[in-house]
């Protein structure tokens, strides 16, 4: 799975960005069944990159 989100905010915006990810049910053997995640987050404040907030999980390493 991957995923990518973009912000962009002007002079004087705010903003609050929450991503929430589970592991899966335990009870239906899904717990970390996933390979590997990878979101990414840029955030540009006035055209210029401010933020970027990068994440990869591969639970078999």
């Amino acid at each position: 799975m991957s995923g990518k989100t973009e912000l962009y905010l002007d002079d004087g915006a705010q903003a609050f960005v929450a991503e929430i990810l589970t592991p899966g049910r335990i009870g239906r053997a899904e717990r970390f069944a996933y390979e590997r995640v990878r979101s990414e987050l840029p955030a540009f404040w006035c055209g210029r990159l401010s933020v970027w907030d990068p994440l990869l999980l591969e639970p078999a390493r």
